[in-house]
């Protein structure tokens, strides 16, 4: 990924920020609990759901691999958020919600703590190669799509700091969540209705 920066990715100062997080997230990773690797689509994106008479039909099976089983939900996350950038729509939370309502419900707590840093990662790779460059505002929407990206490492690094303290069980109305409860200078941002990750000695 890095080889694209210089070509597609803009200006110098944003190229930087992506070489930051991506070095930054491969240290993040390696300090999450991890799971065996596990049969996954690889390309998990709402073009690859076909709505048939029987229900969702799952389609583009070329990437399939045995990867991490948080892969295919960050990277369903980051195509929501792609999407929802490009109409400029609001509602981006209720829609992460929902969907990890209907198909991440019941997961270990660890692998959705992992699925944001995959949901960083992808968040990256669009902005280098789903956001073209003849597009009149190209720049601005590399930069949001790279500050989420930040904006979901630094949670990250939040949840690691906070995990094993201040946690609160709830009962939500769809899913078991356990919530952090943050202190003031706790952004609450993405991470804030995911559960925490073991903490780890």
């Amino acid at each position: 990924m890095t080889q694209r920066l210089g070509r597609s990715c803009g200006p110098p100062s944003v190229r930087a920020v992506i070489e930051t997080l991506l070095d930054r997230a491969r240290e993040v990773y390696e300090g999450l609990p991890q799971e065996p690797p596990t049969f996954t689509q690889g390309d998990l994106k709402t073009e690859h759901f076909w709505i048939v008479p029987r229900g969702l039909t799952l389609i583009d099976f070329d990437t399939a691999h045995l990867a991490d089983p948080a892969l295919g939900i960050g990277k369903f996350l980051a195509d929501l958020q792609f999407w929802f950038d490009t109409y400029g729509l609001s509602g981006i939370e209720q829609a992460e919600e929902r969907f990890l309502a209907g198909y991440a419900q019941g997961v270990p707590s660890d692998r959705l703590v992992r699925a944001r840093l995959f949901e960083a990662l992808e968040l990256v790779k669009i902005s280098v190669r789903r956001v073209y460059l003849f597009e009149c505002d190209w720049a601005a929407r590399i930069q949001r799509l790279v500050s989420r990206a930040k904006t979901l490492l630094y949670e990250l690094d939040e949840v690691r700091d906070k995990a094993g303290k201040h946690i609160l069980l709830h009962q939500g109305t769809s899913r078991r969540e356990v919530q952090y409860a943050c202190s003031n200078d706790c952004s609450g941002g993405a991470l804030a209705r995911l559960p925490l990750p073991a903490a780890r000695h």
